[in-house]
């Protein structure tokens, strides 16, 4: 499993992720989100692979002053979880909102 920088081909996956763990809003359009922190030079969308398949994403930021983290969440497939709860504070994105089944 590795952890990197989502690219615009993974959109799609990551936004059906985020939808498939009940963390999209109708009010907030998740590709529209997805491309303003893709776009951003204070933000980004980091993403957990394990074979290819994108099994963990949040959208993190940061304004100068403190970071966000949101549709923080992994899947719950092949020991991500325990990988994530590793993982993801050194990444030092603040808070997780958890997992999800897969």
């Amino acid at each position: 499993m590795k952890a990197r920088e989502a690219n615009v081909a993974d959109k799609a996956a990551i936004i059906e992720l985020w939808k498939r763990c009940a963390l999209t809003r109708p009010w907030n359009d998740p590709s529209r989100d997805f491309d303003f922190a893709h776009s951003g030079s204070a933000s980004a969308v980091i993403i957990l692979e394990s074979d290819h398949d994108i099994v963990g994403a949040a959208l993190v930021g940061h304004d100068g002053h403190r970071g966000s983290t949101y549709y923080s969440v992994w899947t719950l497939s092949s020991n991500v979880t325990a990988l994530a709860m590793r993982s993801w504070p050194r990444w030092k994105i603040g808070y997780v909102r958890g997992a999800c089944g897969s």
